[in-house]
């Protein structure tokens, strides 16, 4: 899918190396969030900096189930996602306010599911998906892993000192696949070898403003 990042950065000073952001985009429901999790950048020089976006997320819910003789059955579930994705930024020209630059982008992202169930008698295990409300294995929510590049070029406009507004777009491809899904009960273990991968390639749009401070 197509891409355009349109964007807008408060920094301290030219001459500083760091810098991070966040995406504002006043009219959606909530106007900030995350650029891929946490987008940082690092000068090299006046031209070429290094820009990298961070991700994690964990998710934890635990459910309780009482029978009709008051027994206790307690399900839980788990999802921890992080993803990696450093790059390199070019800038090609500059004429006065405007700025035009390259760069690419590669990385990685990996999701991973659990869940666990407790009963009276009963222990079981699943890794590589979360449980549904059976307590059976969630094909819909699996474990995966993925890699992905990315080439874009943009164009920034200083509108105010440090303050500038830009507009970006970008060619991703990516390709994610599931690894199996493996339930322990006891001493049995149960694996399902099915499996299903994708891969896409496309432009990326992002229509939003691009908040940033420099450090």
């Amino acid at each position: 899918m197509t891409a355009m990042v349109f964007s807008a950065s408060l920094a301290l000073a030219q001459s500083e190396k760091f810098a991070t952001e966040i995406l504002f985009n006043p009219f959606a429901n909530n106007p900030f969030s995350l650029i891929n999790g946490v987008r940082g950048y690092y000068a090299l020089n006046d031209k070429a900096s290094i820009r990298c976006d961070f991700g994690f997320g964990y998710n934890s819910s635990t459910g309780h189930v009482f029978d009709n003789d008051g027994k206790e059955s307690t399900g839980q579930n788990r999802v921890i996602n992080f993803s990696f994705y450093p790059g390199i930024q070019y800038s090609l020209a500059k004429v006065e306010k405007l700025s035009i630059y390259v760069g690419g982008a590669l990385g990685f992202g990996i999701s991973s599911a659990k869940a666990k169930i407790e009963a009276d008698g009963f222990n079981a295990e699943i890794s590589g998906a979360i449980m549904d409300d059976n307590g059976d294995p969630d094909y819909n929510n699996r474990s995966s892993r993925s890699f992905g590049l990315q080439a874009f070029t943009g164009v920034d406009y200083s509108l105010y000192k440090n303050l500038y507004i830009g507009a970006e777009l970008g060619l991703s491809f990516n390709t994610s696949w599931q690894p199996e899904i493996e339930m322990t009960t006891g001493n049995d273990v149960l694996k399902d070898k099915d499996y299903t991968s994708s891969s896409s390639l496309g432009f990326f749009i992002v229509p939003a403003f691009r908040l940033g401070w420099r450090f």
